[in-house]
């Protein structure tokens, strides 16, 4: 599936989330190839626990600016935050991390299950 040319990416995700659809914007061609992009650019390791010295293997891709909140950014790398400095908006993270941000991992038993709409 791809995301349709007549139409901004703004609107297209607002009419998606309003319609509860937004897993279809997941499972679009264009965020398929970025995600794949970014993940191989990042060696396929979660940044987060690279942070933390460890070396773990990203399976999802985090939107630090929510696509529900920031829908022109959903298919940006980078963002420029308010003192101007250009930021990364696509973070390769392990499940894990990815619960973590999204301060959902309280309500699963298991750390590997994934929580988050945004794994699409």
């Amino acid at each position: 599936m791809r995301i349709p040319n007549d139409v901004s990416l703004a609107k297209y995700i607002n009419r998606l989330i309003d319609e509860d659809r937004i897993v279809e914007f997941y499972q679009s061609y264009e965020w398929k190839n970025l995600r794949r992009e970014v993940l191989k650019e990042n060696h396929y390791e979660c940044q987060e626990c690279l942070k933390r010295g460890r070396i773990t293997q990203a399976v999802c891709v985090h939107h630090v600016n929510e696509v529900k909140y920031r829908p022109d950014l959903a298919l940006n790398k980078t963002y420029i935050d308010e003192e101007g400095n250009e930021q990364p908006q696509l973070v390769p993270l392990c499940n894990e991390c990815h619960n973590i941000i999204h301060d959902k991992l309280g309500k699963w038993k298991s750390k590997d299950k994934f929580t988050n709409e945004e794994r699409w």
